[in-house]
This record gives structure tokens, sequence and C-alpha cells, in this order.
């Protein structure tokens, strides 16, 4: 919820998904403690559904947005991701309606940058999943199972050809939070017409020369 020149980090991530090529709903999960209230205030304000659940069990938040919804899959996209490029959803979407798979994913080997990352789930495989998860890392985070388990699954990746996965586009630190400011600063369109190439152009630009 931290502003970055006078909109929430989430906001811009909100923006970008609204621009998905395809039928979708965008649904915020977040957790049920007193420190997230805020996240649910701005999801009302801007018209943006918000399930909330347990703050580390991860996984029963996704499980009871797909029992309220009735989703058949979900993308996972996480919320320190405000340059997302919508296309590679668009891309997961579009290879999950051809393919019979359980995980559609980019990050399975990272070629994408960081902050760039998209996991479409299939809801039966996720309620498999679910049931066989033990590790608090399996519950935090969703996904590992699928990655340690790949014989299990009916796993479809999509890489960008490029070695791009060094590079860090994600919002963690006091560095990347002025990282992000000093893009959109430099944006003269508005911030979620810019696809990952137009960002990395971008963001040679903003670096300085080393030396």
């Amino acid at each position: 919820m931290r502003l970055a020149l006078g909109k929430p980090l989430l906001g811009y991530l909100l923006d970008r998904l609204a621009h998905v090529t395809f039928d979708v709903r965008t649904i915020v999960a977040t957790s049920s403690n007193a420190d997230d209230d805020p996240v649910a205030e701005f999801c009302g304000t801007v018209g943006v559904p918000c399930i909330r659940g347990p703050l580390n069990d991860v996984a029963s938040r996704f499980a009871k947005v797909l029992d309220e919804t009735g989703a058949d899959a979900f993308v996972r996209i996480s919320g320190d991701s405000p340059l997302l490029d919508t296309a590679l959803v668009a891309r997961a979407l579009s290879m999950y309606a051809d393919t019979a798979a359980d995980l559609v994913t980019n990050v399975k080997r990272r070629t994408y940058p960081k902050g760039m990352s998209v996991e479409l789930v299939d809801a039966k495989a996720f309620r498999r999943a679910r049931a066989m998860m033990t590790s608090s890392e399996d519950i935090e985070h969703v996904t590992p199972l699928f990655y340690r388990t790949p014989e299990d699954w009916q796993i479809v990746e999509f890489q960008s050809g490029r070695a791009l996965g060094d590079i860090n586009l994600s919002v963690d630190t006091e560095d990347d939070f002025r990282a992000f400011e000093t893009l959109v600063a430099k944006m003269d369109a508005p911030q979620w017409s810019y696809g990952l190439d137009a960002i990395l152009a971008l963001r040679s630009d903003t670096e300085p020369p080393s030396v």
C-alpha cells in the first residue's frame, strides 16, 4: 500500500490486470490480519473483490477463492510485481486453453525478470495438490509441490528466449522502490501500456553508466 508517485503499489498492478486481453476476474487474496485492512479498503475503493484468509496459509486463501468463485483455474500473481507485463498472463491463459495443463508457468526455469512471474493452476489439480501439502513452504508459497513432483502433473512452461533471469523488476526493498519510482516517472504514456521490452529499454536509460 506504499504510495509511489501518489498511487499505492497495488494500484499499479491492478491497473495492469484490468487490461488483460481475456475475460478474467481479478481478485486480491490477502490476509485476515488487521495489518491488511488497508488492502481490503483500497480494493473496495477501486471495485476489485478482496477475499481474506490466514496470513501464512496462502494455499487456503486460494482454496477459498476457488470455493467462492467456482473458477476453473487461477493465475497466481504476487503483489510485489507492479510492472507485470499482462501479455505474459494472456500467454499463460492461451496455453491453458490449448492444453490439458495442471500448471502453466514461466518460472520453472527463470528466463524472465523477477516481477514478471506468472503461474496458472488448474482448480482440480490445485485441490489435489492442496490435500498433499504438509510443509510450511508448500502452504505459504502454493506451487512448490508441483515443481518438486513434476512426474505427477502436466506442467507446461514458456520461456523468454533470453537470459533475463537475473534482472529484478519486483519491489521488495527500498532500492527496488526507488528504482520503480524512477522508471514510472519517466513514462510518458499510461504505465500499464508498457510491456516488458519497453520497461527494459526504459530501465537501461535510467541506470547510471558503469565505471
